[in-house]
């Protein structure tokens, strides 16, 4: 299949023909952590005694490096922002996980856009909820600060590793 199951399988019969239909990708049932690459989900149909061979996923691509000169400075503190990182933002948005990579993400560059999604819920009606209630101003600007860190540093080469559903 190319990829982890991500939601149960469903079988069916036309014209006597029984069929299985399986969605397969990363996220759903099967989670959203580990470091395998974003790709999107596809759902496969098999039919029973048939022959053909589902076509394997595209190799994944690195994200390419931000362009870090058109960065705001960031006052905050590297070390509080990995913390906060480590306990609020890295099972969704981990190295090579299904959501956006926080250091290959331009919203790290202005710390209004940043604070408008983090602490506001501009990407609420997108499933980002506000973080507000967990931290204030002064943390969102330590978590930017860390993420800009972070972005200095180079990108792992990108990889397809399935790190679940197998």
């Amino acid at each position: 299949m190319g990829a982890g199951a991500i939601a149960a399988a469903s079988t069916y019969a036309i014209d006597g023909q029984q069929y299985v239909a399986l969605m397969v990708g990363f996220g759903g049932a099967g989670g959203m952590g580990g470091e395998e690459p974003r790709r999107k989900g596809r759902l496969l149909v098999f039919k029973l005694d048939g022959k053909v061979t589902p076509k394997p996923f595209p190799e994944p691509v690195a994200q390419p490096p931000l362009d870090l000169a058109a960065a705001t400075p960031s006052k905050g503190s590297v070390a509080r922002g990995q913390a906060l990182s480590a306990q609020f933002c890295g099972t969704c948005h981990n190295a090579g996980g299904y959501l956006p990579v926080l250091t290959r993400s331009p919203v790290i560059l202005d710390p209004v856009g940043f604070k408008a999604i983090v602490l506001d819920g501009a990407k609420k009606p997108h499933g980002m909820a506000p973080f507000r209630r967990f931290f204030d101003e002064a943390s969102a600007e330590d978590l930017r600060a860390f993420l800009l860190a972070e972005a200095r540093k180079p990108a792992p080469p990108a990889k397809a590793r399935m790190t679940h559903g197998t």
